[in-house]
Parts: structure tokens; sequence; C-alpha cells
């Protein structure tokens, strides 16, 4: 299934300037909209829905920035880009208090700099729409069966474990017994790209210092009084997957 494009609506009272960042976008993948003046781009808003907004200052009758106000009072997670001419820091200032996620300068000759800002934009984007997905899920049937929560606090910790999912890091989760750091892990594993693969969790704590380092990286036939068959770590039993070590804090300072 092809991905939808993200739209992206130009305001700007110059047909040139639309035309040609049209032109632009398109070439980067995205569904350009164009609007001449505030009352415009309200309508398009309203009917076309866009992802990401890119609006001159200043135009006749509403300028960017009350445009910018009127759209954040709408949508306050929409990026809105703000352009212009006519541009100062004080202007700036005012523009990034309102809500715009950046403020560049006419003639856009720096294209990097705005794919690199369209990009940052899309990948926030898609963060927010999975964190509400998430929260969607959560809210009829809990990360799992174990792990509920409707709140804000509650709603913010499950768009970190939607987020942190889809990177492959290492994550250290912290809390005290009992409030649900495994379930957390297994939560970020399920929403991952390892889904498929093993979980494999082990804990530190009830490891004896002698064995913990078998137990992490395995051991071959008769390395030691007892190893009586050779038996892969939990680190190649994870392979691809999620290793869990809880209670890491217990390990041996020497590993």
């Amino acid at each position: 299934m092809t991905a939808r494009k993200r739209k992206i609506l130009i305001v700007d009272d110059d047909p040139g300037i639309r035309a040609s960042l049209a032109v632009i976008l398109q070439s980067w993948g995205f569904e350009p909209l164009q609007a001449s003046n505030a009352p415009e781009a309200t309508a398009m808003v309203e009917r076309q829905d866009p992802d990401i907004v890119i609006s001159d200052v200043v135009m006749p009758e509403t300028s960017g920035l009350e445009l910018l106000s009127h759209l954040k009072s709408g949508d306050p997670h929409r990026p809105v880009l703000l352009i212009t001419a006519q541009g100062s820091i004080d202007m700036a200032v005012e523009a990034m208090k309102q809500g715009a996620r950046d403020f560049l300068t006419k003639p856009l000759t720096d294209l990097p700099k705005l794919k690199s800002l369209l990009d940052d934009a899309e990948r926030e984007i898609e963060l927010r729409r999975k964190a509400k997905r998430l929260t969607t899920r959560i809210e009829t049937e809990g990360v799992s069966s174990d792990f509920v929560g409707t709140s804000k606090a509650m709603r913010e910790v499950f768009a970190l474990i939607e987020g942190v999912a889809q990177r492959d890091v290492s994550v250290m989760i912290t809390g005290e017994s009992g409030t649900g750091k495994e379930v957390v892990a297994r939560s970020i594993h399920r929403l991952s790209r390892r889904e498929s693969k093993p979980f494999v969790a082990i804990n530190a704590a009830a490891i004896p210092e002698s064995l913990i380092e078998s137990e992490l990286f395995g051991h071959e036939r008769g390395a030691f009084t007892g190893a009586v068959a050779t038996r892969s770590g939990v680190f190649e039993q994870a392979n691809g997957g999620t290793l869990l070590i809880d209670e890491i804090a217990e390990m041996p300072m020497s590993l």
C-alpha cells in the first residue's frame, strides 16, 4: 500500500513564489496546496486539512502571524513555517512564541534547510499519529492486560513508549518494584520492528555472580564444573529481538 503524500499548504500573495515552491515540494514527494491570503488559507485548511503550512508573513488584510495564531488555536500540533522578505529578530521571536516551527527569509535559497525542516515535521507528525493510535488502543485494551491508564501523565508514557519503539537503541527503564518496568519493556518490543523476534528477560539479581557471565554470553560443554552441555547465552537467544536485563544494578562491576 502506497503511503499518502503529506499535504503542504503554501500561503503567499505572490503567485510566482507559490508556483515555484509548489514545484519544489512536489519534487520532494509532497502534495502542494495553494492559497493567496489568510481567508483562502483558512478555507483550504477546513476543506483539505493539510499536514503542514508554509505561510508568508506580510500579506494584505491578515498577516501571517495572525494566520499562525488562528491555525494554532484550531490545531496546536500542525507544523507552520513562516517566510518573509521583511524579517527582523523581533518578528522571528514573536513567531516562535506563537508556535511557528521556524522562521525563514525570502528568497528561499537554502533548500536543504527547508527540506530538513519538512522532514523533521514529517517525523513528528508520524510519531504523533502513532502515539494517538497507541493511546486509543490503550484506552480500549491497555498496553497489556496489566498496564492500563488514561491520565495525561500515562498518555505521555504511552507516547514515549511508541517513540522509543521505533528506534534501535538501548533503553533504561527506571522505577520502583511493581511499577510495570517489564510490561513497558514488552510493550516497546511489541510495537517495534523486532516484534516477530524473541523477547528474552532475565533477573540479574537472581543469578549467582559465578554464573552471570555464562548466563549472558553462554558457554561450551566442559567450560567449567557443571557445564555438561553447550548453552547459548541470552544475548544470542535474543538476537534480532529484545533483551531485558532486570535489576541490572545488581550485576558485578567487572561486567
